[in-house]
């Protein structure tokens, strides 16, 4: 192969081209700067488990019954200077959770469609144009679990960056989505 056929073969998906997509969510004070405000997103890796068949001197491997994946992923995200991002899902966590009242939220009532804590979210790899390029993954049913640690530094002038822990039921990923 030569780098005229390498070259040919177009261009590779880049890690910072993506969009997040997480709408009004239980507690938001600021929806809309939340998607602007992620910093980076991981998609948990997803397999299946598997068994072993042996017979005498040789075994086979197989598929089993269960998928292997955690129904979570994380993100960190900027806080803005006035705390609305970190306020609304410091929110969130506590309808979910309440940290001083020790209270906790049902996720759905009895005869009810939808949760109330849940929300779905949604990440699209793009283009620098913001052009959707074809990945696109959907967390249904998304919760927060854990709102991370922040931190403060005289030595540093960055950014309060802050992680989250998201629970979901399902993961779409299949293209076109179903």
């Amino acid at each position: 192969m030569s780098i005229d056929q390498i070259f040919q073969l177009g261009d590779d998906a880049l890690q910072n081209l993506f969009d997040v997509i997480i709408p009004p969510f239980p507690g938001a004070l600021d929806p809309i700067s939340v998607n602007f405000r992620v910093q980076n997103f991981t998609i948990p890796a997803t397999g299946v488990e598997t068994y072993e068949i042996h017979y005498k001197t040789q075994k086979a491997t197989k598929p089993s019954g269960k998928i292997t994946m955690p129904n979570e992923f994380s993100f960190d995200f900027r806080a803005d200077k006035y705390w609305l991002i970190y306020n609304g899902f410091k929110n969130w966590k506590n309808i979910v959770a309440h940290t001083k009242l020790g209270t906790m939220t049902e996720d759905v009532r009895i005869g009810q469609i939808r949760s109330n804590i849940r929300v779905p979210i949604t990440i699209i790899s793009t283009d620098a144009n913001g052009i959707p390029t074809g990945g696109r993954w959907i967390f249904e049913g998304s919760f927060i679990q854990e709102l991370g640690e922040v931190g403060f530094d005289y030595t540093v002038g960055d950014p309060v960056t802050v992680s989250i822990t998201m629970g979901f039921l399902v993961l779409n990923d299949t293209f076109p989505l179903t």
